[in-house]
């Protein structure tokens, strides 16, 4: 097959005008001929000329279809990313007043006078969907052919599904989308095509299994495979898949045993935490016995996204450590060294783990050195052009594989993008390190969070709008960029709202408020965001004084979120307060009793602010005036060691 294609690289427009031509010289050949025989005898008639001479018919070259096929759909497949940058722009980002800049009153956006704006397609996601269903058809085209052997088969069938997974993925997060006009992504036919491409999924990889030489292809069939599966929530199915394909991995195939082992964890919500583990356990056991450090270091940061996203606190210290000797991290030491890009990746996101863990135990000061210690490795990154590389391929690396009996393998890894990292630790920041004090124009709350939001409405080049896609990515991985950015912007968002409630600016707290429902209601982030968002309006109301406003909306908070949960623990003791039941609470035994019960939880959790709250209701129902006391004072101490956060 790769010699047919070497045959047809010239595009089709280059063909079809070579061939016009070749018809236009003919013709005029045989005119010129024409032409010298009627100077020498007299032409017969045309009932008699066509009994005496017979001209030879005209024949056109032959073109080789099938790899002509294959060819404009791997070209048309390539195209379609092109698009994605603009896809991944959102509509109020590109205004007229873009041209000026925004209209800053911080003056750290002082120097955007004429910033270099970007120019927007608004249809650029339905012709990067256009030109993947244009690769599906030319694809099936093929694949209806006869004459294909079984590589060439084997060939379409894996392209045929990699294009198929994008088309779906990208047409369901179109499609989903609220006020969606009537687009490409409705022209598709989901149900057809889900059959039409595990059809030709399990019929290139029946092909494969029987040629040795198609191995590679083979297991890039197998992922597909188990991908498909997940995607349509046959997850038991799937996980005996991933099971029965790692056991016939031969035992030097470590690219392709990592890849099986990290599939399943991009669909987290089809395993339980424990699942979860188990599969980082094993991935991390075999790149320590292979010492692929790089891919070990992968298993670690996996690992400590978990252990965040759901809440395992008590092993968080003790993952955080075994990073730091990783990377060779040293507290007291000189900065980190960035060589690569993955080198960059793995430090950045230690230091911002780091900062949510000692911001969350109240070690303001230990937060303080590691923001400034992470906004110099930013730099530093910035100015070795690794942040460009980064961009530019939209967060897709390769980590190395080495082996000793063949030539070293590589993993293709989507880390976080350069402007995603920014906003993080800009959320980090604003988080960790909370300061509602000062006048408007110098508290650093609402200076920082101004300060982003009003970055976040203009694309510009270099900012938090510009990034670059590479062919690995589809139409729903722009989409999927977008939302992440989008919801960092509203908890940015929400933070500068608890700090206008912190300050009373009660008007302003209410427009800010409205904005942040219309952000949840569009982006469709609403269901993840209430529980927090019903929490604000209850503190709203209860600062107002509107007490039965407040139990309401703090009720709503509560029906929202999991039973012994920390932020269910907040809202039990603002509905106590909201209620009038923490005045005079020794006086009744039984309130007494419920006050101390929520006090002892929160000093049994980890979280400083929960701790100092502790000692506070604790000092409330405290009978003895001198233990009273010596509670107030833990909380205050533990209140200034996290500088009030």
């Amino acid at each position: 097959m790769s010699q047919k294609q070497d045959d047809i690289q010239q595009p089709p427009e280059t063909l079809r005008i070579h061939l016009k031509h070749e018809r236009g010289a003919g013709h005029s050949e045989t005119s010129a001929s024409v032409g010298g025989d009627l100077k020498r005898r007299r032409l017969n008639s045309p009932s008699s000329s066509s009994n005496s001479i017979t001209s030879p018919p005209l024949v056109s070259p032959s073109l080789p279809a099938i790899p002509l096929l294959y060819h404009l759909a791997v070209s048309a497949h390539h195209a379609s990313h092109r698009h994605l940058q603009q896809a991944f722009i959102p509509s109020f980002a590109i205004r007229e007043e873009a041209i000026d800049g925004p209209k800053s009153t911080t003056p750290a956006f002082d120097q955007y006078k004429r910033p270099e704006t970007v120019v927007h397609d608004p249809n650029a996601a339905d012709k990067a969907l256009g030109l993947l269903l244009l690769a599906l058809d030319l694809l099936k085209a093929g694949l209806a052919s006869m004459d294909l052997s079984d590589k060439e088969r084997v060939a379409f069938s894996l392209e045929f599904g990699v294009v198929a997974v994008k088309v779906l993925k990208g047409s369901e997060g179109q499609a989903s989308a609220k006020n969606q006009e009537k687009g490409v992504s409705n022209q598709v036919e989901r149900g057809k095509l889900v059959g039409d491409v595990q059809d030709a999924v399990a019929s290139g990889l029946f092909l494969a299994k029987g040629h040795s030489y198609l191995r590679n292809m083979r297991q890039q069939l197998e992922i597909l495979n188990v991908r498909l599966l997940f995607m349509q929530n046959k997850a038991h199915l799937a996980k005996r898949i991933v099971r029965q394909a790692l056991e016939i991995v031969e035992s030097g195939e470590f690219a392709h045993r990592y890849t099986l082992l990290l599939l399943p964890l991009e669909f987290g919500d089809a395993f339980t935490f424990a699942d979860s583990m188990g599969l980082l356990d094993e991935f991390q056991l075999i790149a320590q016995r292979e010492k692929h450090f790089q891919v070990f270091q992968l298993a670690q940061i996996t690992r400590l996204h978990f252990l965040f996203q759901h809440r395992q606190w008590e092993q968080v210290a003790s993952a955080l450590d075994d990073l730091a000797i990783s990377i060779d991290y040293d507290a007291e030491g000189p900065e980190v060294s960035i060589k690569s890009a993955w080198e960059a990746h793995v430090a950045l996101h230690f230091m911002l783990f780091r900062c949510l863990w000692e911001g969350r135990i109240g070690n303001d000061a230990t937060v303080k050195v590691l923001l400034k210690r992470l906004y110099l490795l930013m730099d530093d990154t910035s100015d070795r052009g690794v942040f460009e590389q980064m961009r530019a391929s939209g967060g897709t690396i390769l980590i190395c594989c080495p082996t000793t009996s063949r030539p070293p393998q590589r993993l293709h890894v989507q880390v976080t993008p350069p402007n995603i990292t920014y906003l993080l630790t800009f959320l980090t920041t604003l988080v960790c390190r909370r300061d509602f004090m000062g006048a408007t124009s110098s508290c650093k709350s609402l200076v920082h969070s101004g300060a982003m939001l009003e970055c976040a409405n203009v694309a510009r080049a270099d900012e938090m709008w510009d990034l670059g896609f590479s062919s690995f990515h589809g139409p729903a991985d722009a989409s999927n960029m977008r939302l992440q950015i989008m919801t960092i912007r509203a908890e940015v968002m929400m933070e500068k709202a608890t700090a206008l409630l912190y300050r009373s600016s009660f008007q302003e707290a209410s427009q800010l408020l409205s904005e942040i429902v219309e952000i949840l209601r569009a982006q469709n982030i609403w269901q993840t965001h209430a529980p927090q968002l019903c929490l604000l309006y209850a503190q709203f109301a209860h600062l107002l004084g509107r007490e039965q406003a407040a139990l309401r909306c703090y009720r709503a908070c509560q029906a929202l979120i999991k039973p012994g949960s920390e932020l269910g623990l907040v809202v039990a003791i603002s509905m106590f307060a909201a209620a009038g039941k923490l005045v005079n609470a020794l006086e009744d035994h039984s309130r007494r009793g419920e006050i101390q019960a929520l006090a002892a939880r929160c000093r049994a959790s980890g979280s400083a602010g929960l701790i100092a709250t502790g000692y506070l209701l604790g000092s409330l129902t405290e009978v003895e005036r001198v233990a009273s006391k010596k509670k107030l004072s833990s909380a205050y101490e533990a209140s200034q060691r996290s500088n009030n956060n």
